[in-house]
């Protein structure tokens, strides 16, 4: 999985994963996603990610974590977490991803916010920091930030929240089964040239382990271009 989303200037050290089997993979010819190939990592099947939009709903009965409990504002289940150590050549990093679930739409602005987040730390960086954020803004990327619905739950996301021009409805999807989308978004951090950070890519359920979510990340996108 690592290998298969870092490109050019990322030096990989010691990856790992801690992900229910049937939960992550990689995939191609994907084109709807504005990428067509990469690596998926999600709280349910892999699998039953892609194909018609319908439902796709699978409990692993794998814990959550905390990291990411904390950003959604509940518990979460079936946690899907790839790390490593990397190393950039460059004074920032970047990967290109899309976020997909099925608690849209009827589930939007509730506690059943699935979520995932892309945690960064290391050199000239205070603490950990989640690089999956809406953009310009300090918001996580989650069902109840980016959508295009109504409701509390969503608003107390932070200002402007939520945030339809980041949504896209697949209810008629035929390639990715989860029924909401976000456009393919970028994430990026300062770095300090050749030196050590630490990345941790994961997602989970959020208040339930039912309806699937997922990430998909694009191939090759987690880079660092040379000084």
């Amino acid at each position: 999985l690592a290998s298969k989303l870092v490109g050019a200037g990322i030096t990989v050290i010691s990856p790992s994963l801690t992900c229910a089997s049937i939960a992550n993979g990689t995939f191609v010819g994907v084109s709807s996603l504005g990428f067509d190939s990469g690596i998926v990592l999600t709280n349910g099947s892999a699998s039953a990610a892609f194909g018609p939009s319908g439902p796709s709903s699978t409990g692993n009965g794998t814990p959550g974590d905390a990291q990411l409990t904390a950003l959604c504002g509940y518990p979460t289940f079936d946690a899907c977490v790839l790390q490593f150590d990397f190393r950039p050549t460059g004074d920032t990093v970047k990967f290109n991803y899309v976020f997909g679930s099925e608690e849209y739409n009827g589930f939007v602005c509730s506690s059943f916010n699935d979520v995932f987040g892309f945690f960064i730390s290391g050199p000239g960086i205070t603490g950990t920091v989640n690089m999956a954020v809406v953009p310009g803004t300090s918001i996580p990327v989650c069902v109840n930030s980016v959508n295009c619905s109504s409701g509390s739950a969503c608003t107390i996301m932070g200002s402007g929240s939520p945030f339809c021009s980041y949504y896209v409805n697949n209810s008629s999807g035929t390639t990715v089964k989860y029924f909401g989308l976000t456009e393919m978004l970028t994430a990026m951090a300062v770095v300090t040239p050749c030196d050590t950070y630490h990345i941790k890519v994961g997602v989970a359920d959020a208040s339930d382990d039912v309806n699937d979510s997922g990430v998909f990340l694009e191939a090759s996108s987690f880079s660092s271009t040379g000084i």
